[in-house]
């Protein structure tokens, strides 16, 4: 399997589509308690993550009788399971932290698991791409908890920042490749 050239234009759309609603809501949690000069760009990068999700949300929607890495069944429950695992760990995660009293780590919890869950999606997915994604979150939730253990600055801000930027780029890979694209593909997975 060729995990760098076969997804599909429908699944590059819901991509941008869902990346950039993970850019909004990352940039939307460093607005917690960011010191107070960033407060407008994470409101700009916010909301720039939110147009891209729509313009990839419209053209999913547009392209939805086209192909689609889901379209078996077994595929489409594999996606499940990964999401339903990750959405476990999270939730278990930030209940250990916050009776633990380190709720304030919650956010590099979520974005390592969040990070970890693109491994097994890059294969579902058809896309390599995925596991840059994932190396690069699990980079910024172990790099936040190191470096964040002796700064002043907010966990949620510095992960959200990072997460937030590294959302965005995702969710602009995955435009630009359906701008340089010729139009949803006409194979099937």
């Amino acid at each position: 399997m060729d995990l760098l050239s076969t997804a599909t234009d429908r699944d590059v759309a819901f991509t941008a589509a869902v990346l950039g609603i993970a850019g909004f809501a990352w940039f939307g949690w460093a607005q917690e308690a960011p010191p107070a000069s960033w407060r407008l760009p994470l409101g700009i990068a916010s909301g720039l993550c939110f147009a891209a999700a729509v313009v990839g949300g419209v053209l999913g929607v547009r392209w939805w009788d086209t192909p689609t890495a889901l379209a078996t069944s077994s595929d489409g429950v594999r996606f499940g399971v990964i999401v339903a695992i990750e959405a476990v760990l999270c939730a278990a995660g930030a209940v250990v932290l916050a009776r633990t009293g380190n709720a304030a780590w919650v956010s590099a919890w979520i974005c390592g698991v969040v990070g970890i869950h693109f491994v097994p999606l890059a294969r579902v997915f058809h896309d390599a791409g995925f596991v840059v994604l994932a190396v690069l979150l699990v980079g910024v939730a172990v790099g936040s908890w190191v470096w964040g253990r002796g700064s002043s600055l907010a966990p949620s801000a510095l992960v959200g920042v990072l997460a937030g930027s590294t959302f965005a780029l995702f969710t602009a890979r995955a435009l630009v490749t359906l701008a340089v694209g010729d139009g949803p593909a006409a194979t099937e997975h």
